[in-house]
């Protein structure tokens, strides 16, 4: 039987130290991150009390909700290097597909 050439993580010391940082609004059931781009830009989507999903950004600490004007619901996910989010929204009975660019709020 052969030795096991198995060797640790060389990249990973042991001395290493990590951050965690809770994004969402403290009294949100679900929040999810679902995309991050090269500035830290964070989009997600998170539920509220009353069972309501909202899409979000965060970034540097500041958390700003980003909801579809009259929909019922809005969803965002990755986001590029320029700003741009997918996502969608919904009307109730029909899913739209979305574009949010973060830098203008459009």
């Amino acid at each position: 039987m052969a030795a096991s050439s198995a060797k640790p993580a060389a990249d990973t010391p042991a001395s290493a130290h990590y951050k965690f940082l809770t994004i969402g609004p403290e009294d949100s059931p679900y929040v999810v991150a679902d995309g991050i781009n090269n500035e830290g830009l964070v989009t997600g989507y998170y539920e509220d009390l009353s069972s309501v999903l909202h899409g979000f950004v965060w970034q540097d600490g500041f958390f700003k909700t980003v909801d579809y004007p009259g929909a019922a619901y809005t969803y965002l996910f990755g986001v590029n290097n320029r700003g741009l989010a997918i996502g969608y929204y919904g009307d109730g009975t029909t899913n739209h597909t979305v574009t949010y660019a973060v830098r203008t709020g459009t």
